[in-house]
């Protein structure tokens, strides 16, 4: 009795797994177009504003996650790697920055405003820049073995700088639309 009803329960068991598996298969063969977004080269600003493009070139160092990007106290964007955002500033000083807290510092180093001035009619580019500081070694015990490492602080910030043509850097990110 016991074994007959294991059968039919493992019997419908296999039919379920079976089901499923030929429904992955044919949603893998569907003919839906995959949306892709177009490159779309950074645009020149308003008449009687600048335009300031922030981008987050992918690399071996850089987090996989989005970083917040405040402009002026004011959060304009969460930027993923590989993205670029655009934003109109009246011409005057300016405040960019990644907040410090303990996420940003977590998954981006400790990071640091930039202020920059922004003249009318003018394109600015912001790209991430890092370096380290307070450099010591660090002596740690594993097992009955000495390891002996240098350790530091990183810190990161933004280079801000004016042009007519974006850096080479921007030719492989993507647009991604601020708030």
């Amino acid at each position: 009795m016991l074994a007959a009803w294991f059968k039919t329960a493992l019997g419908r068991a296999l039919s379920l797994q079976l089901a499923g598996l030929a429904i992955a298969l044919t949603a893998g063969c569907s003919s839906v177009p995959v949306q892709t977004e177009a490159a779309r080269p950074p645009e020149g600003p308003r008449p009687g504003y600048a335009a300031l493009h922030v981008g987050r070139p992918t690399g071996f160092n850089v987090s996989v996650f989005p970083i917040t990007i405040d402009i002026d106290g004011r959060t304009v964007a969460s930027l993923p790697p590989g993205r670029y955002i655009t934003v109109e500033l009246a011409p005057g000083k300016h405040t960019l920055e990644v907040p410090n807290n303990a996420w940003s510092r977590a998954i981006n180093g400790l990071p640091h405003p930039v202020e920059f001035t922004t003249m009318a009619g003018k394109t600015y580019y912001a790209l991430p820049t890092e370096w380290n500081s307070g450099s010591t070694q660090r002596v740690t015990m594993v097992g009955s073995a000495v390891v002996v490492d240098r350790v530091a602080d990183h810190h990161r910030s933004f280079a801000v700088q004016e042009a007519a043509a974006p850096p080479a850097e921007f030719a492989r990110l993507s647009y991604t639309p601020s708030p």
